[in-house]
């Protein structure tokens, strides 16, 4: 039913009161509709229901025991037919439990998503059991198992309130969360980042430690705490100093060991460097006839660091099968070639040189010396920064000549499905993390002391260059893991055509297993989306389905996939960022918009068809007056809540390659028909513009 969207969200505007003392009602309100139940409650409603639940095990016990009785005085005159061999034994009506999915003596219901349309049924507490344990990892046919043993038990709904209960837990928790953070009193339709996200500064200032502040920072930091908990456990017992856990706590406690990092201060520093050959800003004798630059580089390089030439192994880009070496030239020591050519970075080449200064007047160089050598460095790196400027102009200048044609053809299509079909998916972490053979053996050359945390990040170092180094020559790996699973973020490999979700994004408000769908295809449905969508954005779609670069697409593919790319590279450029003055640079953000516009549509028609499938029905959030499709839309936008400081937003503009939060949610929703449908938005509004943008 489609209803005035003023009407849709009276409820927030009935009347302006204190933020505070609404939040307070807010939450009374919340508290009212479910209530934690105490310690004490929790132990007398048990006793009620176990002595009511013996009570009518008893009674159902003696029926059955009747009926039987009955049967058999009944039948008892009646001489039974001889029973065939071969229908005995096993086959023949067993009670025994299996774990094999196809032993069909058990009532094994269908393990599709799509059986959670059966929570519906009151009657059937042995169904929520099923439902709430489903995804914890057990057989399906024990799970089932434990659903019929639990249905005969006494103590059936004691399980039953304990999910239950966790369930509504997570449940509430997503809806305060979601309802604490929106400015009720904004309108979705002309700009849904302040309605879904325009309290979430008051509630999270920015750290004082910190230039900006959002979702993702907060997850790690939660994270970071709990990594913390692990690493200051105690050394379980057994372990000697080669296991990979006592190696990961020893790093710990080097780094955190004040005492012995202040004694020691700078001389593990200076004596690698006296290894390396000396740095002349801190020794007046140095001789640059005995230096030999070439040794430097090879030295720093066992320590995974370049200068000059940046070299790593990786797919050949050609053919992804092999590893082979590859060369760059270095990054300068500010992000971009802006700083230094630009009269309006001055100030960031003044901080950049006080800080090279600094560092060297630490490490016991005079103040002069160091004055000198900073100055020297700067107009190295400006003439390096006005060199890439040439190389750059060309590389545009050849994008361009790549600019022709129409859209995607048939065979382009074909080639394209295949490429989706051929992704690789790596979810959570690797496998060897959990077997301690396997993590002790990767790691077992890394020499790791409580007390040398230098000495220590030396040895690291000097592990990854060997693994890196050992990889040249060999076939590659493409179900590797490159990434730690402590990580907030998603990954797609061109070379490798892989997607990766650590296990750090795995949790709320990316996804929960007790959210509705809504929440979770709005979250972590739309980041795999944007993963998938990067394999076809303007460099992914260069990579074919082995992550080989060639050219694989059409000329008249080629030509409308620019055209459309041209329209969101316009959009987000004329996008302006009102508290710094600036605009967004949509050429440098391009495969990042596409991306996200492209896996907000994936997801919503994903999360669509799930609706479908399940007769249009979904949990709701309790104090929000929102739809299903209207809580996917709130999710996905608040995951981008979030605040800068203004030099870190100037600094972003500059060099980021994704779009401020803000602008990622009104870019991708404005280009959305599904969302100005759901949300009624009319034709022209903000959010809702007569012409939009749209690659995939």
């Amino acid at each position: 039913m489609n209803v005035p969207m003023q009407d849709q969200w009276i409820n927030y505007n009935v009347e302006k009161v204190d933020d505070q003392n609404s939040d307070e009602d807010l939450y009374n309100y919340l508290d009212d509709y479910y209530t934690e139940v105490d310690a004490d409650e929790v132990k007398e409603n048990s006793e009620t229901i176990q002595s009511n639940d013996h009570q009518e095990y008893g009674e159902e016990r003696a029926r059955d025991t009747r009926k039987n009785e009955e049967l058999r005085a009944k039948y008892d005159n009646i001489e039974e037919p001889p029973q065939d061999e071969s229908d005995e034994g096993e086959q023949g009506g067993r009670h025994s439990i299996s774990i094999d999915d196809t032993d069909t003596s058990l009532p094994i219901a269908d393990d599709d998503d799509d059986d959670d349309n059966d929570d519906n049924d009151d009657d059937d507490a042995g169904a929520d059991f099923h439902a709430f344990w489903k995804g914890e990892g057990n057989a399906r046919a024990i799970r089932e198992a434990q659903g019929t043993l639990l249905r005969r038990s006494p103590f059936n709904h004691l399980c039953v309130i304990a999910a239950h209960t966790l369930f509504k837990k997570q449940i509430f928790a997503a809806a305060k969360i979601m309802l604490k953070y929106m400015d009720r009193g904004a309108d979705p339709c002309e700009d849904f980042y302040q309605f879904a996200c325009g309290n979430w500064a008051r509630h999270n200032p920015i750290p004082k430690d910190k230039a900006a502040y959002d979702t993702f920072e907060m997850i790690r930091e939660s994270l970071d705490s709990v990594l913390k908990e692990l690493l200051e456990d105690p050394i379980p017992k057994g372990l000697d100093t080669d296991d990979a856990t006592v190696k990961a706590k020893y790093l710990f406690q080097s780094c955190m060991n004040y005492e012995i990092l202040e004694q020691r201060m700078e001389r593990p520093l200076i004596q690698l460097l006296d290894e390396l050959g000396g740095w002349p800003i801190l020794r007046p004798d140095w001789d640059p006839e005995k230096f030999d630059w070439l040794l430097l580089v090879a030295q720093l390089r066992l320590y995974n660091n370049d200068i000059l030439i940046s070299e790593w192994v990786a797919p050949d880009i050609k053919n992804s099968d092999q590893y082979v070496i590859q060369f760059d030239q270095t990054s300068l020591g500010l992000p971009t070639r802006d700083y230094f050519l630009q009269p309006s970075n001055t100030i960031y080449l003044k901080a950049y040189k006080n800080y090279l200064i600094k560092i060297s007047t630490l490490l016991g160089a005079s103040l002069q010396n160091a004055t000198t050598d900073a100055d020297e460095l700067i107009e190295f790196e400006t003439k390096l920064a006005k060199t890439l400027a040439m190389t750059r102009e060309i590389q545009r200048s050849f994008r361009e000549l790549l600019n022709q044609t129409i859209w995607i053809d048939d065979e382009t299509k074909e080639l394209a499905t295949e490429k989706v079909n051929a992704m690789l998916l790596r979810i959570g972490y690797p496998d060897f993390i959990l077997q301690p053979q396997l993590l002790n053996e990767r790691y077992k050359d890394v020499v790791i002391r409580p007390d040398k945390y230098f000495e220590n990040t030396l040895n690291i170092l000097q592990h990854l260059t060997r693994v890196e180094q050992d990889r040249l020559g060999s076939p590659v790996n493409k179900t590797l893991w490159n990434t730690a699973p402590a990580v907030v973020n998603a990954y797609y490999s061109r070379s490798k055509n892989r997607i990766m979700f650590p296990a750090g994004i795995l949790q709320p408000p990316f996804y929960h297993r007790y959210f509705p769908r809504s929440l979770n295809y709005g979250g972590i449905g739309v980041v795999i989306g944007h993963e998938i969508t990067h394999g076809f954005d303007d460099k992914g779609r260069l990579f074919d389905k082995d992550g080989n670069l060639h050219r694989w697409w059409k000329d008249e593919a080629i030509y409308g996939f620019h055209e459309r790319a041209q329209c969101l590279i316009d959009q987000y450029s004329h996008y302006i960022v009102s508290e710094v003055g600036m605009q967004i640079d949509g050429m440098n953000t391009q495969g990042e918009n596409i991306a996200d516009n492209g896996g907000i549509k994936q997801a919503f028609r994903a999360y669509e068809r799930w609706l479908r499938t399940n007769g249009d029905a979904d949990e709701t959030l309790p104090g929000l007056n929102a739809s299903g499709k209207q809580l996917f839309f709130l999710n996905f936008a608040q995951v981008w809540c979030g605040s800068m400081r203004p030099e870190a937003t100037r600094n972003k503009l500059k060099t980021a390659v994704h779009s401020p939060g803000k602008f990622r949610v009104i870019g991708t929703l404005s280009n959305s028909e599904d969302f100005a449908e759901v949300f009624h938005c009319p034709l022209g509004a903000p959010m809702n513009p007569v012409n939009k943008c749209s690659v995939w």
